[in-house]
């Protein structure tokens, strides 16, 4: 009796060990089994989630020139106060451009373009723009007084301006025919009175 009482103890104590085994040791195994798929998954998502998105380039703002030569392509759609007024913005800037050292030349041709949307009439488009001419002068090197020769030489200009622009009225159909032939007669006058063809002011 004594032999099979302490089998069976034996039996419980080997069965509690096996028991003790299972649950000290293969559980946790199987814990990290199951749990391993997840574990490898988190990575992952932290990965794809850390890439930022690529930052969309800025477009570089356009230039003066690029603005004015828009402008022209798109004036006829506006109405005459928008053109007007967009014209007269953009020659503020031209003049503010040569003030910071622009080429003066280069700054007026650009104003050429803009001012037949401000003034039709020839005579007073010829004014404005020899009155442009000169604030971009005075704003690119020192004023200075012209001499009683150049007054005689703006005087004989002026009247002989106005001869070839009431000329070129008489004779001449449609706008920008014109302007064209006004500024053609005009460089020749600018170059016969002060030898060149720059703009020269009308008045003093």
């Amino acid at each position: 009796m004594k032999g099979t009482f302490k089998m069976k103890a034996i039996l419980l104590a080997v069965c509690a060990a096996l028991i003790a085994y299972l649950v000290l040791f293969r559980q946790p195994v199987d814990t990290v089994v199951e749990q391993a798929p997840g574990v490898a998954s988190r990575p992952v998502s932290n990965t794809q989630s850390a890439v930022p998105a690529p930052a969309a380039d800025s477009q570089a703002p356009a230039s003066l020139e690029q603005r004015i030569t828009a402008f022209s392509q798109t004036a006829n759609t506006l109405s005459a106060t928008e053109r007007r007024q967009t014209a007269e913005r953009l020659i503020n800037e031209l003049k503010t451009s040569v003030s910071n050292g622009e080429d003066l030349k280069t700054a007026y041709a650009q104003v050429e373009r803009l001012t037949p949307n401000i003034e039709s009439d020839p005579k007073s488009l010829e004014r404005l723009n020899y009155s442009i001419w000169m604030d971009m002068k005075d704003r690119s090197t020192p004023p200075a007084l012209p001499s009683p020769a150049q007054r005689q030489q703006l005087e004989t200009y002026q009247q002989a301006a106005n001869q070839a622009i009431d000329e070129v009225l008489k004779t001449v159909d449609g706008d920008e025919a014109r302007r064209a032939a006004i500024e053609e007669k005009l460089k020749a006058l600018r170059l016969e009175i002060f030898g060149s063809s720059a703009p020269q002011p009308l008045s003093h």
